[in-house]
């Protein structure tokens, strides 16, 4: 159950991201920012390494997303998001203890890398460290009331506290299919077609 449970962590938070209308800037980063391109053949086009690593995650091959993005750190150490992807790419292979490792580069990087708490929280529980990931959920917590809805990542900050609070520390312990009931949870909570929002 466990190899395919970050991933559906991850879309969780993202589907909610999505339902509740998130800025796109809240979401996983799938760019490198100013990285260098290749001009010539003898350059390195680091943004080519970097989708070759997302291609790779999409297919599940996660020793080859491992490889791509441990090349994307050598050229662009001060980028979070491809440590976040090494980190769900041990994650997805049952290597928790090197998942944390990068998830920890990752926030070293960019402490505030919201996506990166909740997977840190979640290979912490996997290697039954259940202080160490209530440690990252209260961090998320205190992000939520600092910022209330009025922060650029309002919405997958809430995302990522209901995925570790429910979706991962309660239905997987549980025996639940954690997918299964995030989406019972969607439509229990969806408003009825032609419905505003109004009171009566």
């Amino acid at each position: 159950m466990h190899s395919t449970t970050s991933l559906r962590v991850i879309a969780v938070a993202l589907a909610s991201c999505a339902l509740l209308g998130a800025p796109a800037a809240a979401q996983v980063n799938t760019t490198i920012g100013n990285a260098p391109t290749a001009s010539s053949n003898n350059e390195y086009d680091v943004a080519n390494e970097y989708e070759l690593g997302l291609n790779a995650i999409e297919t599940s091959d996660y020793r080859e997303a491992e490889s791509h993005f441990r090349r994307v750190t050598n050229v662009s150490p001060s980028n979070a998001d491809p440590y976040f992807l090494l980190g769900e790419s041990h994650l997805q292979q049952g290597e928790y203890r090197r998942a944390r490792n990068e998830f920890r580069r990752a926030l070293n990087v960019d402490p505030d890398h919201i996506q990166t708490h909740q997977q840190l929280a979640v290979a912490h529980a996997l290697l039954g460290d259940e202080d160490d990931a209530l440690d990252e959920l209260n961090f998320l917590r205190a992000r939520r009331a600092s910022c209330a809805l009025h922060c650029e990542d309002a919405y997958i900050i809430s995302a990522s506290i209901w995925t570790l609070e429910e979706f991962f520390f309660g239905e997987i312990r549980k025996g639940r299919d954690p997918l299964d009931a995030y989406m019972e949870h969607l439509q229990a909570t969806a408003p009825a077609a032609g419905d505003t929002g109004g009171g009566m």
